[in-house]
Protein backbone atom coordinates (compact mmCIF):
# COMPACT_ATOMS: atom_id res chain seq x y z
CA UNK A 1 0.00 0.00 0.00
CA UNK A 2 1.04 3.54 -0.81
CA UNK A 3 -0.08 7.09 0.60
CA UNK A 4 1.55 10.38 0.53
CA UNK A 5 3.48 9.94 3.53
CA UNK A 6 4.73 6.21 3.73
CA UNK A 7 4.66 2.56 2.56
CA UNK A 8 4.11 0.34 5.23
CA UNK A 9 5.48 -3.18 4.74
CA UNK A 10 5.27 -5.33 8.00
CA UNK A 11 3.95 -5.45 11.48
CA UNK A 12 6.05 -7.59 13.88
CA UNK A 13 7.61 -10.16 12.68
CA UNK A 14 8.91 -12.68 15.30
CA UNK A 15 12.34 -14.10 13.85
CA UNK A 16 13.12 -17.83 15.69
CA UNK A 17 15.53 -19.04 12.96
CA UNK A 18 17.65 -18.74 10.15
CA UNK A 19 19.92 -15.87 9.03
CA UNK A 20 17.93 -14.00 6.54
CA UNK A 21 14.56 -12.95 7.04
CA UNK A 22 12.11 -10.88 5.18
CA UNK A 23 10.59 -8.63 6.98
CA UNK A 24 7.00 -9.23 5.96
CA UNK A 25 4.91 -10.64 3.08
CA UNK A 26 3.77 -7.05 2.54
CA UNK A 27 5.80 -5.57 -0.70
CA UNK A 28 5.72 -2.97 -2.95
CA UNK A 29 4.46 -3.84 -6.34
CA UNK A 30 5.85 -1.26 -8.98
CA UNK A 31 3.45 -2.31 -11.57
CA UNK A 32 0.58 -0.57 -9.23
CA UNK A 33 2.56 2.29 -7.81
CA UNK A 34 4.47 4.09 -9.92
CA UNK A 35 6.38 6.49 -8.51
CA UNK A 36 7.50 5.54 -4.97
CA UNK A 37 8.27 8.75 -3.49
CA UNK A 38 6.64 11.11 -5.60
CA UNK A 39 10.44 12.00 -6.69
CA UNK A 40 11.43 12.57 -3.02
CA UNK A 41 14.35 10.97 -1.40
CA UNK A 42 12.75 7.90 -0.19
CA UNK A 43 13.68 6.30 3.18
CA UNK A 44 13.83 2.66 4.45
CA UNK A 45 13.21 2.51 8.24
CA UNK A 46 13.25 -0.76 10.31
CA UNK A 47 12.77 -1.20 14.01
CA UNK A 48 13.99 -3.52 16.47
CA UNK A 49 10.40 -4.01 18.61
CA UNK A 50 11.93 -6.76 20.92
CA UNK A 51 15.53 -7.44 21.02
CA UNK A 52 17.04 -11.01 20.99
CA UNK A 53 17.87 -12.23 24.37
CA UNK A 54 17.64 -15.55 25.29
CA UNK A 55 19.95 -16.40 29.41
CA UNK A 56 21.16 -19.54 29.49
CA UNK A 57 22.86 -21.17 32.47
CA UNK A 58 24.76 -24.07 33.48
CA UNK A 59 28.03 -22.93 31.99
CA UNK A 60 31.50 -23.40 33.35
CA UNK A 61 34.58 -20.73 32.05
CA UNK A 62 37.40 -24.06 32.03
CA UNK A 63 41.16 -22.86 32.43
CA UNK A 64 42.03 -25.98 30.98
CA UNK A 65 41.78 -25.62 27.41
CA UNK A 66 40.75 -22.02 27.28
CA UNK A 67 36.62 -23.54 26.86
CA UNK A 68 33.44 -22.80 28.00
CA UNK A 69 31.69 -26.17 28.96
CA UNK A 70 27.91 -27.49 28.99
CA UNK A 71 27.09 -30.79 28.17
CA UNK A 72 24.63 -30.66 24.54
CA UNK A 73 24.49 -26.96 24.93
CA UNK A 74 23.47 -26.30 21.24
CA UNK A 75 24.89 -23.30 20.65
CA UNK A 76 27.01 -22.86 17.20
CA UNK A 77 29.87 -20.92 15.90
CA UNK A 78 28.91 -17.35 15.10
CA UNK A 79 26.79 -17.18 18.24
CA UNK A 80 26.97 -13.68 19.42
CA UNK A 81 27.38 -13.96 23.84
CA UNK A 82 27.89 -12.25 26.97
CA UNK A 83 28.12 -13.06 30.23
CA UNK A 84 25.43 -12.01 32.72
CA UNK A 85 27.41 -13.29 35.76
CA UNK A 86 31.04 -14.93 35.92
CA UNK A 87 31.31 -16.47 39.88
CA UNK A 88 34.97 -15.66 40.32
CA UNK A 89 37.72 -13.23 38.06
CA UNK A 90 38.14 -15.80 35.03
CA UNK A 91 39.72 -13.15 32.47
CA UNK A 92 36.54 -12.65 30.76
CA UNK A 93 34.15 -9.78 31.13
CA UNK A 94 30.23 -9.13 31.80
CA UNK A 95 30.37 -6.29 29.38
CA UNK A 96 32.13 -7.74 26.48
CA UNK A 97 30.58 -9.09 23.49
CA UNK A 98 32.29 -12.68 22.44
CA UNK A 99 31.92 -14.96 19.50
CA UNK A 100 31.41 -18.92 20.01
CA UNK A 101 34.36 -20.57 18.05
CA UNK A 102 35.59 -23.79 18.11
CA UNK A 103 32.55 -25.51 18.74
CA UNK A 104 32.35 -29.28 20.21
CA UNK A 105 28.95 -30.91 21.42
CA UNK A 106 30.15 -30.38 25.04
CA UNK A 107 32.15 -27.43 24.98
CA UNK A 108 33.28 -24.24 23.03
CA UNK A 109 35.95 -20.84 22.67
CA UNK A 110 34.92 -17.86 22.72
CA UNK A 111 36.32 -14.67 20.27
CA UNK A 112 36.44 -11.03 20.21
CA UNK A 113 35.89 -11.32 16.92
CA UNK A 114 33.83 -13.60 14.35
CA UNK A 115 36.28 -16.40 13.53
CA UNK A 116 39.37 -15.20 15.44
CA UNK A 117 41.81 -16.61 18.13
CA UNK A 118 40.55 -17.60 21.11
CA UNK A 119 40.14 -15.74 24.87
CA UNK A 120 42.76 -17.23 27.21
CA UNK A 121 40.56 -18.33 30.68
CA UNK A 122 42.85 -17.82 33.60
CA UNK A 123 40.50 -19.75 36.32
CA UNK A 124 37.34 -21.86 36.42
CA UNK A 125 34.54 -20.05 36.88
CA UNK A 126 30.70 -21.29 36.71
CA UNK A 127 29.12 -18.72 34.13
CA UNK A 128 25.36 -17.59 32.57
CA UNK A 129 25.12 -16.33 29.23
CA UNK A 130 22.99 -14.51 27.14
CA UNK A 131 23.12 -15.49 23.64
CA UNK A 132 21.96 -13.54 20.34
CA UNK A 133 22.41 -13.35 16.88
CA UNK A 134 25.59 -12.09 15.43
CA UNK A 135 25.67 -8.21 13.84
CA UNK A 136 22.45 -7.32 12.49
CA UNK A 137 21.66 -5.09 9.31
CA UNK A 138 18.34 -4.16 6.98
CA UNK A 139 18.81 -4.16 3.27
CA UNK A 140 15.99 -2.61 1.12
CA UNK A 141 15.92 -4.56 -1.91
CA UNK A 142 14.42 -5.08 -5.42
CA UNK A 143 12.77 -8.76 -6.34
CA UNK A 144 10.90 -10.53 -9.51
CA UNK A 145 8.61 -12.52 -7.49
CA UNK A 146 5.68 -11.17 -4.81
CA UNK A 147 7.73 -13.57 -2.08
CA UNK A 148 10.86 -11.52 -2.25
CA UNK A 149 13.10 -14.03 -2.92
CA UNK A 150 13.54 -14.48 -6.62
CA UNK A 151 16.80 -12.12 -8.74
CA UNK A 152 17.26 -10.11 -5.33
CA UNK A 153 19.00 -6.85 -6.20
CA UNK A 154 20.24 -4.74 -2.97
CA UNK A 155 19.35 -1.01 -3.60
CA UNK A 156 20.80 -0.13 -0.25
CA UNK A 157 21.82 -1.87 3.21
CA UNK A 158 22.47 -0.23 6.50
CA UNK A 159 25.32 -0.66 8.73
CA UNK A 160 25.66 -3.64 10.77
CA UNK A 161 24.85 -3.45 14.69
CA UNK A 162 26.60 -5.85 16.96
CA UNK A 163 23.17 -7.66 18.42
CA UNK A 164 23.99 -6.03 21.73
CA UNK A 165 23.54 -2.97 21.43
CA UNK A 166 20.08 -3.38 21.13
CA UNK A 167 19.60 -5.05 24.71
CA UNK A 168 21.22 -5.13 28.29
CA UNK A 169 22.82 -8.18 29.15
CA UNK A 170 19.56 -9.35 31.07
CA UNK A 171 17.40 -9.32 27.80
CA UNK A 172 15.75 -6.18 28.60
CA UNK A 173 13.04 -5.32 25.86
CA UNK A 174 14.53 -2.13 23.98
CA UNK A 175 14.25 -0.46 20.32
CA UNK A 176 17.00 -0.20 18.25
CA UNK A 177 16.08 2.01 14.37
CA UNK A 178 18.06 1.59 11.12
CA UNK A 179 17.57 3.91 8.35
CA UNK A 180 18.80 3.66 5.09
CA UNK A 181 18.33 6.90 2.22
CA UNK A 182 17.22 5.53 -1.33
CA UNK A 183 16.52 7.67 -4.51
CA UNK A 184 12.60 7.88 -5.94
CA UNK A 185 11.82 4.81 -7.26
CA UNK A 186 9.76 5.26 -10.58
CA UNK A 187 8.43 2.10 -12.55
CA UNK A 188 8.52 1.22 -16.30
CA UNK A 189 6.32 1.29 -19.12
CA UNK A 190 3.20 2.31 -17.82
CA UNK A 191 1.07 0.21 -20.53
CA UNK A 192 2.81 -3.22 -19.87
CA UNK A 193 1.03 -5.30 -17.59
CA UNK A 194 4.32 -6.33 -16.15
CA UNK A 195 6.26 -3.44 -15.56
CA UNK A 196 9.54 -4.42 -13.47
CA UNK A 197 10.37 -0.60 -12.78
CA UNK A 198 13.49 1.62 -12.96
CA UNK A 199 15.46 -1.24 -11.46
CA UNK A 200 13.93 -3.66 -13.49
CA UNK A 201 12.52 -5.50 -10.81
CA UNK A 202 8.91 -5.77 -10.27
CA UNK A 203 8.53 -6.22 -6.40
CA UNK A 204 10.18 -3.54 -3.36
CA UNK A 205 10.73 -4.73 -0.46
CA UNK A 206 13.13 -4.73 2.95
CA UNK A 207 14.96 -7.99 4.05
CA UNK A 208 16.62 -8.09 7.47
CA UNK A 209 19.74 -10.02 7.96
CA UNK A 210 20.84 -11.32 11.65
CA UNK A 211 24.35 -13.40 12.09
CA UNK A 212 24.21 -16.91 13.70
CA UNK A 213 22.90 -17.29 16.68
CA UNK A 214 20.09 -17.30 18.50
CA UNK A 215 16.70 -15.52 17.53
CA UNK A 216 14.07 -16.52 20.12
CA UNK A 217 11.80 -13.64 20.72
CA UNK A 218 13.11 -11.23 18.16
CA UNK A 219 11.12 -8.57 16.34
CA UNK A 220 10.78 -6.16 13.71
CA UNK A 221 9.28 -4.00 11.67
CA UNK A 222 9.46 -1.53 8.91
CA UNK A 223 8.34 1.04 6.32
CA UNK A 224 8.85 2.96 3.51
CA UNK A 225 8.77 6.57 4.21
CA UNK A 226 9.57 9.79 2.31
CA UNK A 227 9.77 12.19 5.25
CA UNK A 228 11.40 10.89 8.53
CA UNK A 229 11.82 13.15 11.73
CA UNK A 230 15.45 13.45 13.58
CA UNK A 231 14.85 13.27 17.27
CA UNK A 232 18.85 14.16 17.94
CA UNK A 233 18.08 17.41 16.21
CA UNK A 234 18.06 19.99 18.77
CA UNK A 235 18.28 24.32 18.67
CA UNK A 236 20.27 26.36 21.70
CA UNK A 237 18.63 28.71 23.36
CA UNK A 238 17.73 32.05 21.72
CA UNK A 239 17.84 30.09 18.24
CA UNK A 240 14.93 31.58 16.19
CA UNK A 241 14.14 28.88 13.31
CA UNK A 242 12.45 31.12 10.45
Amino acid sequence: MYTDKFITVSTDQTLTAGQTVIVSTDKVDLTVNRDIGEGRTLYAVASITEAPAVVLTGFTATNAGDIIAKNAHGLVAGTAVRFASLAAPCGLSTTTTYYVVNVNTNDFQVSLALGGAAEVITADAAATLVAGPGAVYVQAITTSDAALTADVQVLAQSDAVDSFVLQDTTGQKQGYTFTIKLNPLVSGNTFASASQGNRGQRYLGLRYVAGAGVHSGHKITGLFTTEIQDGRKYYPSGFAVT
